[in-house]
């Protein structure tokens, strides 16, 4: 099926463009930016961060919060041994990702565990930036 063209398209490729030329990104690294990819949640007060980290450990993850800002911190390691690699798309290094939140957390109630390639981080509300009924009298 062909797509019709539309000048948005251009428009957003172009600053696509624009936007790796200036931030200087060599070619091949642009994976990194995001990894790992996440996903955030509101359920009520708690806020719940899932992030895919396969083939790590706990022992290669820091996880921080600072004002407003999660950051997640690791290291991919190349264990596959030596020789000649016939296809690699899986990059190894080291990564930094950071979330900004939307309003602060009690940095006190914090958990994380990684289960299965999921990192998981639950984060609470801080009291004063929870909706608080008023009862009128």
């Amino acid at each position: 099926m062909m797509m019709p063209y539309t000048l948005l398209n251009d428009v957003l490729n172009f600053t696509n463009s624009f936007d790796l030329l200036f931030k200087g990104i060599p070619e091949g690294v642009q994976g990194r930016i995001s990894y790992p990819y996440i996903n955030v949640h509101e359920n009520g007060d708690i806020v719940e961060i899932r992030a895919l980290v396969p083939g790590i450990g706990a022992d290669s993850l820091k996880v921080e919060i600072a004002d407003n800002t999660l950051i997640i911190e690791g290291e991919r390691k190349d264990n596959t041994g030596r020789g000649t690699y016939l296809r690699r798309e899986r990059e190894f290094g080291t990564f930094r990702k950071t979330v900004t939140l939307p309003y602060p957390v009690n940095g006190e109630a914090v958990n994380a565990a990684v289960r299965d390639g999921i990192l998981s981080i639950t984060l609470e509300k801080r009291e004063d930036v929870k909706p608080r009924k008023i009862v009128i009298q």
